[in-house]
């Protein structure tokens, strides 16, 4: 009765809810205003702006150069900008505090999505043999070993050399059971990939599939 009642509840909010909504789209060249935090607090946030678009990279984000960098932002913290008429120049280096120097597109007309990403974010990726080659020869010896000890070291890295690198590898000596307390799934929301390490994702799997760990 819950589930029955969730889906009709459902329906009927999409019904409501896609009265008003339409969908924005951009194309490269255009120039928009983002909704970013305030210099005062990162609870307030307030138009900035305008800055260009350079790549639709999704359904519903964009591609935006800010200065020197660019980043990925939602078309919910995205509006259009407009120069008003008979502005002379490009209207990108013009602060944006003079109201009657611009006009603003239509309001957004949908809720940002939840759990959206900050792409300010870096996030480590764990280097992969494509890009770093590290061998026996890399290997730091601690000079505090005494010369007996240091050859009997060097003598085991050469020995063992195919696997004192960087290539991650499979072992069958030994088997890792993990034991649950019961036999139901585990289940959890799976984490979202920013787009700005989206390629290196990409990259990574394939490198597992091609070294066969996967």
């Amino acid at each position: 009765m819950v589930k029955d009642s969730l889906a009709e509840s459902s329906v009927k909010s999409k019904k409501h809810f896609d009265r008003k909504a339409q969908m924005r789209e951009l194309k490269a060249g255009d120039f928009v205003l983002i909704l970013l935090p305030t210099a005062e607090s990162k609870l307030l946030m307030q138009w900035k702006g305008p800055y260009l678009v350079t790549e639709r990279v999704g359904l519903t984000d964009y591609r935006i150069r800010i200065g020197e960098t660019e980043k990925v932002y939602h078309i919910n913290m995205l509006k259009k900008y407009y120069k008003a008429a008979g502005h002379s120049g490009s209207g990108v280096s013009k602060p944006m505090n003079n109201s009657d120097d611009i006009a603003i597109g239509k309001e957004m007309v949908a809720t940002l999505v939840e759990d959206e990403e900050d792409t300010n974010a870096t996030l480590p990726v764990s280097s992969s043999p494509r890009d770093v080659k590290e061998t026996v020869a890399d290997v730091h010896i601690s000079k505090d070993l005494g010369g007996l000890e240091r050859e009997q070291l060097q003598s085991m890295l050469l020995e063992f050399q195919d696997i004192v690198s960087d290539r991650p590898g499979v072992t069958n000596v030994i088997e890792h059971r993990i034991q649950l307390i019961d036999d139901n799934p585990v289940r959890c929301k799976p984490y979202p990939v920013p787009h700005a390490l989206k390629n290196e994702v990409i990259e990574e799997v394939k490198e597992m599939e091609r070294l066969e760990i996967i």
